[in-house]
């Protein structure tokens, strides 16, 4: 079955038979490219969406696209947020052929009438073409090209501070999960471990060998546990290839290193490691989705060694407890209020 996005592209597939050269961006619908004409290629920086697309070679992976020559026609699939939505303009004003068209398709639940409040950035003036299945479908002509794009430009720097780990440093990009500042989840599960980390340190019994930050976003979670115990050895995995992107530029500003991998899951994870500390997605796009967070427990136990170590923020409602229980013989809720917990547990020795 079609998603509602892939309908309202094939209700309109008039628009995109004369297209030479076009370009799907950022898509997060590995279905979209086999809708469209032969002439386009899609773009992804979800390696999961990435991995499951059966197109021939039409759709490419990585933190922007690489194009040969410039496309003629650009479809944009609404992101998540409008920062998202500006930063990707921005590229086509410097890629797209001036006077290509640009085409912005979305849900109105994804926020598509608002976002097409920004399509006049590149120039021409915005026209809707459809709307059904509860989305709307947009054109515009790119009338205003820039000669370059540099990423750098829109990179967001902030920093946080904790007693035990000192200033810590953070790069973001539009996209990038708690762009621009500290989530909640995140804050809730630092200020947690800090008081608990305090008494391994009293009690000599510090973080030691190989950490996992499962879900990194921009290397927030990692960056701590180096600054805070620089003898570990730490990996981070996010599904975004932009996210491991400002998770590099993380650890470049605040003197760290790591090593970094782009997985959809922990399926290009190899190795087992002491402990693994997450601040693990519930969301694909603007839709819930546990799916991601339910594997990753599921097959928690292949990559943690013995007496191997879990902590975990999520919401208080999802109902993890359980099954983290089902995997791990020991485990804790170190902290909970009416929006967080904080969830502890080890393998047996």
């Amino acid at each position: 079955m079609l998603t509602d996005i892939c309908q309202v592209i094939q209700r309109n597939l008039d628009h995109f038979e004369s297209t030479r050269n076009g370009l799907v961006l950022d898509c997060m619908d590995e279905h979209i490219i086999d809708v469209l004409p032969e002439s386009f290629t899609a773009f992804t920086t979800s390696r999961s969406v990435y991995q499951k697309a059966q197109s021939g070679g039409r759709m490419t992976f990585g933190v922007l696209p690489e194009v040969d020559a410039k496309p003629d026609t650009v479809l944009v699939i609404m992101p998540k947020s409008k920062p998202e939505l500006r930063f990707q303009l921005a590229w086509i004003r410097a890629n797209v052929q001036p006077g290509g068209n640009v085409y912005l398709v979305g849900a109105k639940k994804e926020g598509i009438a608002s976002g097409a409040k920004l399509l006049d950035e590149l120039g021409g003036q915005p026209t809707k073409i459809d709307v059904a299945r509860h989305c709307q479908l947009w054109q515009v002509e790119a009338l205003d090209p820039v000669d370059s794009f540099y990423p750098g430009d829109w990179e967001t720097t902030w920093s946080f501070s904790l007693p035990g780990a000192g200033d810590i440093k953070v790069c973001s990009l539009p996209g990038v999960f708690s762009h621009s500042s500290l989530d909640k989840g995140t804050a809730c599960l630092l200020e947690t471990l800090e008081p608990f980390f305090d008494d391994l340190v009293k009690r000599r019994k510090p973080l030691k060998g190989e950490w996992l930050d499962f879900a990194c976003g921009a290397g927030v979670i990692a960056a701590y546990l180096l600054k805070r115990f620089p003898e570990l050895t730490v990996t981070c995995v996010d599904n975004s290839a932009v996210a491991i992107h400002c998770a590099k530029r993380t650890f470049e500003m605040n003197g760290l290193s790591a090593r970094f991998i782009v997985s959809d899951g922990l399926a290009e994870v190899s190795g087992r490691y002491h402990g693994i500390v997450t601040n693990p997605p519930f969301h694909s796009g603007v839709k819930t989705d546990y799916s991601v967070t339910e594997s990753f427990i599921a097959d928690i136990s292949l990559h943690l060694k013995r007496k191997g170590q879990l902590f975990m923020v999520a919401n208080s409602f999802l109902r993890y407890p359980q099954m983290i229980r089902e995997v791990f013989p020991a485990y804790k809720r170190l902290a909970a209020d009416n929006r967080f917990a904080v969830h502890y547990a080890q393998m047996s020795g």
